[in-house]
């Protein structure tokens, strides 16, 4: 295998934590990285699911929006 490893294709962020200030930390710092790599696909109570606009893509390339 040659090139980069495909990084991950979709992420959950927690509505509800065992610390609201973690989750609040946790997307000051990621945020903008999650906002320009991956988009909404799905919404229950308690997570937010995201998906990488295109996974075939390296990290670094791939574009969406939450």
């Amino acid at each position: 295998m040659t090139g980069q490893p495909p990084g991950r294709t979709t992420s959950l962020v927690p509505k509800f934590s065992t610390s609201p200030q973690w989750t609040d930390d946790m997307m000051r710092l990621y945020g903008d990285y999650l906002e320009g790599h991956f988009q909404w696909a799905a919404e229950t109570r308690c997570w937010i699911l995201l998906t990488r606009s295109n996974p075939d893509l390296p990290t670094s390339q791939s574009q969406g929006h939450m």
